[in-house]
């Protein structure tokens, strides 16, 4: 008998010392975000890293470094590519709400500008969006705290590198997600 209690004291001795291994509960969960790496169990088409703006331009995938500015009524994000060719993406939107999810830019309505910029040698090639201008771009905000904000895009946009848009050299803009810090 006084061998199992000696047992049971040490057992319960020996288990104090490793209480201290428990930081809290396991947070892993395959329905939400709780850090800015992008959970892999949450396939919602908003697995993008933080940081990051993501798109496929008629159908080649592109990433970008990006950040978010919110200021005076205005929600601007942009990003560059960091190698060559360089590249140069940026959403607009005048008038921006918190409240409000869905933004549209078009010929006829515009909620903003789109702009997208590639170097081709010695030149630029450069396709936006504007009011009164051909194509059309969708922006839904899915998420938007105080310092960071995630969203979606898609659309077409067409060549403005020589002043009006060239109906013959479009830029499809699919699967496009950001989720970048606001500065």
């Amino acid at each position: 008998m006084k061998k199992f209690f000696l047992s049971a004291l040490l057992v319960s001795c020996v288990g104090l010392v490793f209480i201290s291994c428990n930081n809290g509960a396991y947070d892993a969960n395959p329905t939400t975000n709780n850090s800015n790496i992008p959970n892999p169990l949450l396939n919602n088409g908003g697995n993008v890293a933080l940081g990051n703006i993501t798109a496929k331009l008629n159908g080649t995938s592109k990433t970008w470094g990006g950040f978010a500015k919110d200021s005076l009524g205005f929600l601007m994000i942009g990003g560059a590519s960091a190698s060559q060719p360089y590249e140069v993406v940026q959403i607009l939107i005048p008038f921006y709400d918190i409240n409000v999810k869905e933004y549209f830019i078009n010929d006829t309505a515009s909620d903003g500008m789109f702009q997208y910029a590639i170097q081709e040698g010695t030149g630029l090639k450069a396709y936006q969006l504007g009011f009164g201008m051909d194509g059309h771009l969708k922006i839904e905000i899915t998420e938007n705290a105080d310092n960071k904000v995630k969203g979606k895009f898609e659309g077409v946009v067409y060549n403005t590198s020589v002043g009006s848009p060239d109906p013959n050299d479009s830029l499809i803009i699919t699967e496009g997600q950001f989720y970048v810090n606001k500065q």
